[in-house]
């Protein structure tokens, strides 16, 4: 989301809850603004990303029909974090998302790899530049760094791209 647009839900969240003055960091705002553990910058939100991050979500049945269907074609399923799941909420995957771990796990054993970039993105974190972040600090969207990252985490984990 564009920092205009940001600043617009922002405001307008603000105007609709006059009566009641919430800070910005509530989950009841369409956008939460944190202060990053490990850096000196703050990361906007979006509360249906947090909810999403903090739901357990799964593949549906068609998604998964159609991974099996084509697996001879597939070379990897890729799971991209939220920026919520991978600087502020550091719970386990398998906890956050039972289903679809167990979904992932059975995948690997048909033979499809799964490349979870939650781990690697974590640890990019812990190291982050200020002047190098793997999210746009006011949007849902990998920096290029972070595009980088991933990019040389699956070629690396993979043996069908190279």
């Amino acid at each position: 989301m564009p920092l205009h647009k940001l600043l617009s839900v922002t405001i307008e969240a603000n105007k609709s809850n006059k009566s009641e003055a919430k800070p910005s960091s509530t989950l009841n705002a369409s956008v939460v603004v944190k202060n990053l553990p490990n850096t000196a910058r703050k990361q906007a939100f979006l509360t249906s990303t947090i909810n999403m991050t903090m739901s357990d979500i799964s593949f549906a049945k068609n998604d998964l029909d159609y991974i099996f269907k084509n697996k001879d074609s597939i070379c990897a399923v890729v799971f991209a974090p939220t920026s919520y799941s991978v600087y502020i909420d550091r719970a386990p995957f398998s906890k956050r998302h039972p289903q679809l771990d167990r979904q992932f796990k059975y995948i690997e054993n048909t033979g499809i790899k799964v490349v979870n970039l939650t781990s690697m993105l974590r640890k990019s974190a812990t190291n982050e530049n200020i002047h190098q972040p793997l999210w746009w600090a006011d949007d849902t969207h990998w920096r290029s760094h972070g595009i980088m990252l991933a990019a040389e985490h699956v070629v690396r984990t993979t043996r069908c791209i190279r």
